[in-house]
C-alpha cells in the first residue's frame, strides 16, 4: 500500500472497529505504479488477550470500474453533443420564426393576428427550451467542477 492509500484504509479499518460490525466499501489502492479498485469487506475479529484484529477481504473491481467511468465519460460526451445540436436546432426554428413575424406584420390579412398568436406561442416554446438548456449547462458544469467528466462544449 503506498502511502497516498493509507488514509482510505485507516479509515475503513477504523469504522469497523467503532462499530463492532464488518464494513464493505470501495478501495482504491496503487500497486506497482497502477491503480486497482477492490471491493472490500473490512470485519473486526476479537482475539483473546482483549485485542482486536481485521480481517480484510477484497475482490478486484478494476475492471468494472474502469468500464463505469468509460460510460461516465461516454455518456457525458453524449450529453454535451445533444446540447449543441439542441441550440443549433433552436436558433433555426427561431430564424424563420422572426421572418414570418415580420412578413406577416406588413400584411393587411384577416388572418394576421391569428398568424402572429402562434409565431408567439412557437417563440414561447423555444424560450422554454432555452432555459431549459441552461439547466442542463448547469448540470453538465457540476458534474465537471466534481466529477471531472466530460469536455466544455466549445472545446468541441
Amino acid at each position: 500500500i503506498t502511502p497516498e492509500d493509507v488514509p482510505d484504509v485507516h479509515t475503513h479499518i477504523q469504522s469497523a472497529l467503532q462499530e463492532s460490525a464488518a464494513v464493505r466499501s470501495r478501495v482504491r489502492l496503487h500497486l506497482s505504479g497502477n491503480e486497482f479498485w477492490f471491493d472490500a469487506t473490512f470485519t473486526p475479529i476479537p482475539a483473546t488477550d482483549d485485542t482486536v484484529q481485521i480481517l480484510w477481504i477484497a475482490r478486484d473491481i478494476s475492471d468494472l470500474v474502469q468500464i463505469q467511468k468509460s460510460i461516465e465519460i461516454e455518456g457525458i460526451q453524449q450529453i454535451e453533443k445533444n446540447m449543441e445540436q439542441f441550440q443549433i436546432v433552436n436558433d433555426q426554428i427561431r430564424n424563420p420564426l422572426t421572418i414570418i413575424a415580420s412578413i406577416v406584420s406588413e400584411m393587411d390579412i384577416p388572418e394576421a393576428e391569428t398568424i402572429q398568436e402562434q409565431v408567439r406561442k412557437i417563440d414561447d416554446l423555444v424560450t422554454r427550451l432555452d432555459k431549459g438548456w441552461i439547466e442542463s449547462n448547469k448540470v453538465r458544469a457540476f458534474l465537471m467542477r466534481h466529477f471531472k467528466h466530460g469536455l466544455l462544449v466549445s472545446g468541441s
